[in-house]
């Protein structure tokens, strides 16, 4: 697994190159860290997931609880969606976003 909370260690370890930190958080940038994973990983289902979980952050587009999720495998199948959570302490925003990234994984093994 890789952990890759700024943006530079995001390109630092995995590549993805990003022109803003608002840029961080989008589907895009969840299908490059998918897509990296898998190849630096050689599993053969990757994941990103990547959102703002505050208290500080977010966009009026994107505020305080988006997440973007992807699932990417070595076939070349692709998976993404954004989830929408509700004002909740970071804790609980975090819990949401891992909750929903399993479930993701599983409707894409299915």
């Amino acid at each position: 697994g890789f952990v890759t909370y700024q943006v530079a260690a995001k390109d630092k370890m995995l590549g993805v190159k990003l022109h803003s930190a608002q840029e961080a958080v989008s589907e895009h940038c969840s299908l490059a860290l998918a897509e990296s994973a898998l190849k630096e990983s050689g599993c053969s289902v990757a994941m990103g997931v990547t959102g703002y979980m505050g208290p500080t952050g977010g966009t009026k587009d994107d505020p305080i609880g988006t997440v973007f999720i992807a699932v990417v495998d070595q076939n070349g199948k692709k998976y993404s969606e954004k989830v929408l959570l509700p004002p909740r302490p970071r804790s609980t925003l975090q819990w949401g976003a891992s909750s929903f990234a399993l479930n993701a994984l599983r409707k894409f093994l299915e």
